[in-house]
């Protein structure tokens, strides 16, 4: 026997099944979902785009002497952003640089917080910290899209975290 429960719309009165209800239900779920991806895909289009621009930037545009972003730096952000477009994970601003480069800059619930940079050195590095002083700095793996999506995952897990010296306990 198929139990069955009943969905009341103005004056009409339908039966539903069980299996119907959680049929809609997943649907409306992994619709939910495709939603988040994609506008997800949006975002880092958009960010995309921002980083090019980033390119135009006059020297000192902070006004404290900061140089603009090269080509350099902005071609070592892309690597960056491929990575955190496959693990979803959108960065809360991306900026130039203080130092001189591209930096995509991480917040989170908790006290942790992140920031990854590309600099006009070709440098590129992650910085895990929390707001008890902890830090921890992290060469961004240049050769290896596998090492950079396991950093990214890490970034990830850093930010879900109580800091630091939580992670390592």
């Amino acid at each position: 026997m198929r139990s069955c429960s009943v969905l009341q719309y103005e004056d009409n009165v339908t039966p539903v099944t069980s299996t119907a209800i959680l049929a809609t239900s997943e649907q409306v779920r992994r619709s939910i979902q495709g939603s988040r991806y994609l506008i997800s895909l949006n975002v880092f289009e958009n960010l995309e785009d921002f980083v090019d621009n980033l390119i135009s930037i006059s020297p000192n545009w902070n006004s404290y002497g900061s140089p603009a972003p090269t080509s350099e730096s902005v071609k070592g952000a892309k690597p960056i952003l491929r990575a955190l477009r496959a693990k979803l994970l959108e960065p809360e601003r991306v900026l130039p640089s203080a130092d001189g480069g591209v930096a995509f800059t991480f917040v989170s619930e908790t006290i942790s917080r992140a920031a990854i940079e590309s600099l006009n050195s070709g440098e590129t590095y992650v910085l895990l910290y929390d707001l008890k002083g902890n830090s921890q700095t992290i060469e961004w793996p240049t050769s290896s899209r596998d090492a950079q999506l396991e950093l990214i995952g890490r970034v990830a897990t850093h930010l879900r975290s109580d800091g630091l010296a939580a992670e390592s306990e």
